[in-house]
């Protein structure tokens, strides 16, 4: 059965991350939305980055990048709204927007130079916390009929993905003699060892801190971990790093 469908058998249990979300592409096209997200929130942090944020999605890679690496997820009305209702919920334009203070107004602002304008998003209560996968386009109508025609199959689709993410980054690579962290990760975390700070760190690698924290997050993500401080301890024990 297709993705959306309640028989859905999850194809990306068996494929490679990239695999799986090219079948997600393949679903969305026809409904006539171009990107979407699976984002993970979990424990409360500050700007430093100590909230452990794991993303995955189709955004391009200069806004994923910026994204997480300025730790948007912090100011982010969608996840604020998330936060408080587990519904899904529309969002996009200055109706929506009005209700919050000026930086969280801007992420939106910024997010729109990328394509990223109006939404659907599909909270979900997951085993490491608030679970979010969102659906977008340029235009706002696009969204709304997209939801209106296909609002059940979309939602339903929202958890086969969750699922299917959840299941493949739980592989375990190291038991098939895999080193999951890339090399940047590697020295990010060894330097997060060290104490260093971002930017310290981005001097030492020769990468903007926005980089840096893109690597954090990611090695946060395959380790399972807190924060970029119980991910180097992860590193250091299971001798990654």
């Amino acid at each position: 059965m297709p993705l959306g469908e309640i028989d859905y058998l999850p194809q990306g249990m068996m494929q490679d991350r990239d695999q799986f979300l090219g079948e997600v592409e393949q679903f969305l096209e026809p409904i006539g939305l171009m990107r979407f997200s699976y984002a993970v929130f979990s424990g409360a942090g500050d700007a430093a980055g100590d909230t452990f944020f794991k993303l995955e999605s189709n955004y391009p890679i200069d806004w994923a990048t910026r994204y997480q690496g300025l730790h948007y997820d912090q100011i982010d009305p969608v996840i604020e709204v998330a936060r408080m209702s587990r519904a899904p919920f529309l969002w996009g334009g200055g109706g929506f927007l009005k209700q919050f203070r000026k930086r969280q107004r801007q992420v939106f602002h910024e997010a729109s130079e990328f394509g990223i304008a109006h939404g659907v998003s599909i909270p979900i209560s997951g085993r490491h916390g608030l679970e979010l996968v969102t659906f977008t386009a340029e235009n706002r109508s696009v969204v709304r009929q997209a939801f209106a025609d296909h609002g059940g199959k979309l939602i339903v689709a929202g958890y086969h993905i969750a699922d299917a993410l959840n299941a493949l980054a739980a592989q375990p690579d190291e038991a098939e003699g895999r080193m999951p962290l890339t090399p940047r990760e590697r020295e990010s975390l060894i330097w997060v060892a060290e104490g260093l700070t971002s930017q310290e760190i981005a001097g030492k690698m020769n990468i903007s801190a926005s980089a840096v924290n893109y690597h954090l997050n990611n090695a946060g993500q395959k380790l399972s971990a807190r924060n970029r401080h119980h991910a180097a301890l992860l590193a250091l024990k299971k001798q990654w790093i």
